[in-house]
């Protein structure tokens, strides 16, 4: 049996080097340089050292294994075997699939191949070349996912939202946002942007937002409350508004009396940050 060994480290190169990095993007994480090119060493090794190896088809399943394990751990120092179990799952899941549309489109375009490569005109070519074209295709197909997802899961936290306020009513879209833990009272806070604020009351002196003043300010149970994050602290405007009515598929819920928090900023693609506690 001939083996073109310069074909199955290029192969082997490109097609670890790749799968890594699909599993990389999809844990939203950068593996090490150097631990990549351990791992790429050890895939490279193993599509040197196998083809010699003459034995059972059993024994040379448990060696593939044994590599593809080592690969992996190889990649990171895992926080946990949860971690490492993630990982190598998603490894062998973007080789079978990364294998599958390779063989599947040389099956479809009826191109001859053996254990060398692409047989055309006679020469041998390295398999990898249309493994590339398969991974383009997957990774065309990842991001698609993940942008149809993040999609249909803002789509799914975004609610129609009506705020009544000295009996005018005021229509904007919320958010539902996991992250906006405000109480004033024990009473849940929604947030508005400073622009929808600015449309309720246009005649709003609104310096005074900004200078953190509430005195004369013409707004039901009106005060500030102090806002603690991970990286700042500021005072945020409270008001109370008549009712708020929640809207989404089947959902209509309406809450009277609701504390209003007035952000200094504005949100990309609405005007609200709805409280998890009013549904």
């Amino acid at each position: 049996m001939v083996v073109y060994v310069e074909y199955a480290i290029i192969d082997n190169l490109i097609i670890d080097a790749l799968i890594i990095y699909l599993v990389a993007i999809s844990l939203h994480t950068k593996f090490n340089k150097l631990n990549v090119t351990l791992s790429l060493v050890q895939g490279v090794t193993y599509a040197i050292i196998t083809p010699f190896i003459t034995t059972s088809v059993f024994f040379t399943a448990i060696i593939k294994v044994v590599f593809s394990l080592l690969i992996v751990l190889s990649l990171s120092k895992y926080k946990s075997i949860k971690q490492y179990i993630v990982t190598y799952m998603l490894f062998i899941s973007f080789t079978f699939v990364l294998g599958g549309v390779c063989y599947a489109l040389l099956n479809m375009f009826k191109i001859p191949y053996n254990q060398n490569g692409i047989l055309l005109n006679g020469y041998a070519l390295p398999i990898s070349i249309f493994v590339f074209i398969a991974f383009v295709y997957v990774f065309v197909l990842i991001k698609f996912l993940k942008h149809y997802l993040k999609h249909k899961q803002a789509r799914c936290s975004t609610y129609d939202v009506t705020i009544t306020i000295d009996g005018k009513k005021y229509y904007i879209r919320g958010f539902l946002d996991s992250g906006n833990r405000l109480y004033d009272d024990n009473k849940p806070i929604v947030v508005i942007s400073f622009a929808c604020f600015c449309k309720m009351f246009k005649n709003f002196p609104f310096d005074k937002i900004m200078l953190d003043r509430v005195s004369g300010v013409d707004l039901k149970n009106a005060h500030y409350i102090n806002v603690v994050t991970a990286t700042s602290s500021a005072k945020m405007l409270v008001f109370n508004c008549d009712s708020i009515q929640i809207c989404h598929d089947d959902i209509n819920i309406q809450k009277s009396n609701v504390a209003m928090g007035v952000s200094k900023k504005n949100f990309s693609q609405f005007e609200c940050l709805l409280h998890e506690g009013l549904l």
